[in-house]
C-alpha cells in the first residue's frame, strides 16, 4: 500500500483514507513522499521575504532578505488541501 501511495498525487480526503491503515512510520513516508512530488497547494508555495538587519559586536550594519513558506503543510490541490498541524 505505501508504494501506491508514493507513486500518487490524491486529493486530502483519498490521502487520510489510505493513511488509516498504516502505521506511524509508513503514514511519515506517505506524507514526505506527497510534499516531495509538490503536492501541496498553491497558496502554500509563495514565498514571504522577512527582511533582517542586525549590527554585530563592532556595530558593523548586517543586512538580510530570507524567504520562508508558511510554517503550515497541507496535501492536495488548492480548493480540497488537508492542513497538518
Amino acid at each position: 500500500m505505501l508504494v501506491v501511495l508514493l507513486l500518487q498525487v490524491v486529493t486530502a480526503a483519498e490521502f487520510i483514507a489510505r493513511l488509516e491503515p498504516l502505521e506511524r512510520a509508513e503514514r511519515e513516508g506517505a506524507i514526505a513522499a506527497q510534499l516531495e512530488r509538490g503536492n501541496l497547494p498553491s497558496f502554500l508555495r509563495r514565498l514571504v521575504a522577512l527582511r533582517i538587519e542586525a549590527r554585530d559586536e563592532n556595530g558593523t550594519p548586517h543586512r538580510a532578505v530570507v524567504r520562508v513558506m508558511p510554517d503550515v503543510l497541507a496535501i492536495g490541490p488548492t480548493k480540497i488541501s488537508c492542513v497538518c498541524r
